[in-house]
């Protein structure tokens, strides 16, 4: 499935060796590895919210997932159902 945005990208289904179907956005044209980087950033950062009491208390997490680039204008995305482009969030409170 091809998606309309300016870059085009992708979304993949990966059959694995373990029978589970994985599916994954392909996006082209722009370097993920800062997109990886915050990633783990937001990894670190649940980290500290499960250690600090005053955030485990307000159940304070961060969604994340996984993030591959393959060469700098190359990379992959774990997809993540139920999600929408942040233009239509914008559109809808305006």
């Amino acid at each position: 499935m091809v998606l309309g945005s300016k870059t085009k990208p992708k979304k993949i289904t990966v059959h694995g060796s373990n029978e589970k179907d994985y599916n994954l956005l392909i996006k082209g044209g722009e370097d993920l590895r800062l997109d990886q980087r915050v990633q783990q950033l937001f990894a670190i950062m649940n980290r500290i919210f499960v250690e600090d009491s005053s955030c485990e208390n307000r159940d304070l997490n961060l969604k994340t997932f996984k993030v591959v680039p393959m060469t700098y204008r190359l990379g992959s995305f774990e997809w993540v159902d139920d999600t929408e482009p942040m233009r239509v969030l914008i559109n809808k409170e305006h």
